[in-house]
């Protein structure tokens, strides 16, 4: 079986979870047995088997763009928000392996790249707090991203534009992800956060 998973390549599943997982990327089972390996595994005691279970929705869930994806759905839909939001609620989690990536807080990584396909307003709070637990770039990427919808058409959250602003004008960390925290507060709807907006352009990144 070869695991799918951006964030715990190396990692080990445990014996408790590995028939749930061979069903889950076995392709060859019907899709509704599959989906169910996945809610399964998405309320696991293993870390490693729900932050898998939440990189395979975001997988699956880019797929859609090649047509359909019987794997998601909207009970699979709110299963997983419900596992992300319950995630995100843990500490960033230290990985042991030395070439993991990120080493801490993949679970945070898994968490909010799923969310960001089920993102409410509602999670400004919670995505501030988190982004500010962490540092990894792979966190931080999928974090911003997360922001994105959180904020589209919103009135600005004070709480979580100025930690979005604060990682904006890190030097050092990746343009891209600077760029994206400037995207993400770029999506409200209020006029106050235009000269947030005029002070990066000034920003040669």
């Amino acid at each position: 079986m070869q695991l799918q998973s951006y964030y715990w390549i190396g990692a080990t599943v445990p014996a408790s979870d590995r028939d749930a997982m061979d069903r889950l990327f076995d392709v060859h089972l019907p899709a509704i047995q599959r989906k169910e390996a996945l809610a399964k595994l998405l309320t696991s005691d293993s870390v490693v088997a729900r932050g898998i279970a939440l990189d395979f929705y975001c997988i699956s869930n880019a797929n859609l763009r090649f047509g359909n994806e019987p794997m998601i759905d909207d009970t699979i839909d709110a299963a997983v928000r419900a596992s992300a939001i319950r995630e995100l609620e843990r500490p960033p989690y230290e990985r042991a392996e030395v070439d993991a990536k990120p080493r801490r807080g993949a679970n945070h990584a898994s968490a909010l790249g799923a969310l960001s396909h089920n993102a409410d307003p509602a999670d400004a709070l919670m995505l501030a707090r988190v982004l500010r637990e962490n540092d990894d770039e792979h966190v931080l990427q999928e974090g911003v991203n997360a922001a994105e919808p959180v904020l589209r058409g919103e009135p600005a959250h004070a709480d979580l534009v100025a930690v979005l602003l604060d990682i904006s004008g890190r030097q050092g960390l990746d343009p891209r992800i600077r760029a994206g925290a400037i995207a993400a507060i770029g999506g409200s709807v209020d006029e106050e956060v235009v000269p947030l907006l005029s002070r990066s352009l000034a920003d040669p990144e």
